[in-house]
């Protein structure tokens, strides 16, 4: 597994699992948490979630949107956030309103403080994010979605006329990044890794060990 070969997280060390949802990516490897004793708190701002993560046995943290900048600095051993950064954008009542180009500014200023406090608040971290340069878009499922000049407007008309027809709907919370930007939010990272498929750069990993 590559979060644990790249952290290597020690015996009973603390892991937020930041925007964890149900808790699903630790409840799968159950294995894991059990080998090395570790507690795991799922955060999320979705009750309903940690309700399912509850019972899956995790502590779990009902959290506000701009919650983050409030914790404590070297709070956990470990903050392990997996497809999230993309979504940490502009209020989420206000996506579907926000056709203006000012948008992607708005929301690289908002990833960038969400990546300091993920480094502040860690001792180690592993942040993962599917990367703008990938044929398909991982969330819409559109063929070169971002091959299109990044029209706000556009973007937004095209997604609720898909959404009607398309086999996958979507809400235009996201902004996508590519390597230089990841690698510009998490200067203290101790590497920046890109995974591709069939040469194609997929995801993008900061992780500090």
């Amino acid at each position: 597994m590559q979060f644990l070969e790249l952290v290597k997280p020690s015996p009973s060390e603390t892991i937020l699992d930041l925007g964890g949802a149900q808790g699903t990516f630790f409840h799968d490897n159950m294995d894991l948490v059990r080998e090395y004793n570790l507690k795991v708190v799922i955060a999320d701002i979705k009750s309903d979630d940690l309700m399912v993560a509850e019972k899956r046995g995790f502590s779990t943290y009902l959290m506000q949107e701009d919650e983050l900048s409030g914790m404590e600095s070297g709070a956990f051993d470990v903050v392990f956030c997996n497809s999230v950064i993309e979504h940490v954008t502009i209020p989420k009542n206000c996506v579907w309103d926000s056709t203006g180009q000012d948008f992607y500014e708005k929301a690289y200023c908002t990833q960038r403080a969400f990546a300091a406090d993920i480094e502040r608040i860690s001792k180690k971290f592993y942040v993962q994010t599917p990367c703008v340069n990938f044929p398909i878009e991982s969330h819409s499922w559109l063929p070169s979605f971002y091959a299109y000049p990044k029209d706000r407007d556009k973007h937004v008309k095209r997604l609720k006329m898909l959404n009607k027809y398309w086999i996958k709907s979507t809400v235009p919370d996201f902004n996508l990044l590519n390597e230089k930007q990841f690698a510009d939010i998490f200067p203290s990272a101790t590497a920046i890794l890109c995974n591709r498929v069939l040469g194609f750069p997929k995801e993008l990993i900061a992780y500090r060990s």
